[in-house]
């Protein structure tokens, strides 16, 4: 079974000190009904960003990437039953592109939201209470004006 092995941040503590440890996981671990993703090659990831995208949009307002902390998500993914991440692209006042982080729960649900309708359970048509669930905006957004 191929494994991935990476040096990762398995602490990070009150002080701001980090701690470090290798981990590996069998690349099944990453193949989750719901949830999706998996990992790709940073030359694969070169190709979908680039892929002449950036050259065929006029508006170089438009948002191009996000960062975020990795304190952020592991917050995130620290909540009770939270399996991954999903990204809500979002407007601040301005208007600026913005991102929304929420968890997610192993059947794709954001974290505490009522299904509706047996559609998946979204803040986006949520009215269920707000308390013992944290969201997150990402830190900083760039527009494609910042790259080219």
């Amino acid at each position: 079974m191929p494994e991935l092995t990476l040096n990762a941040v398995t602490q990070i503590n009150v002080d701001n000190s980090i701690e470090e440890q290798l981990v590996t996981f069998p690349f099944e671990d990453f193949d989750q009904p719901n949830i999706g993703g998996k990992i790709i090659t940073k030359k694969f990831a070169k190709e979908l960003v680039n892929n002449n995208r950036w050259s065929k949009i006029s508006d170089h307002s438009i948002l191009a990437s996000v960062t975020f902390s990795s304190r952020i998500l592991m917050f995130l993914l620290s909540q009770k039953k939270c399996v991954g991440i999903k990204y809500y692209l979002a407007v601040k006042e301005g208007p600026k592109s913005t991102m929304c982080l929420v968890g997610i729960d192993d059947k794709g649900n954001d974290l505490n939201c009522v299904s509706n309708n047996g559609k998946l359970g979204s803040i986006i048509t949520d009215n269920s209470p707000d308390e013992n669930t944290f969201c997150a905006e990402v830190a900083g957004t760039q527009n494609i004006e910042d790259y080219i």
